[in-house]
């Protein structure tokens, strides 16, 4: 159990960005004891050994990894975050 979501002080002062950050530490600390699943699936055994032990895997389709940074490099929020606290 995690007590204290979201408090600061003690528990005197209470913040949502503490909560948000509060939440997002609970849930990395959830996924680390349910553990990491180790097989050939997750390793990618077969994708490296088509690849090669000399070649670069991470650019292949294959992995993932474009699923997983697709849209990471859309900076177009914060700047329209900025132009919203500019207008005051």
């Amino acid at each position: 159990m995690i007590y204290g979501l979201g408090m600061l002080e003690a528990g005197v002062t209470f913040n949502l960005a503490q909560l948000v950050m509060d939440n997002d530490f609970a849930d990395m600390v959830k996924w680390a004891l349910n553990g990491i699943p180790v097989s050939d699936e997750t390793l990618a055994v077969d994708l490296i050994h088509k690849v090669g032990p000399f070649n670069y895997y991470m650019t292949e389709e294959e992995l993932g990894v474009h699923d997983f940074w697709k849209g990471m490099e859309d900076r177009q929020a914060v700047g329209a975050g900025v132009e919203y606290c500019n207008k005051g």
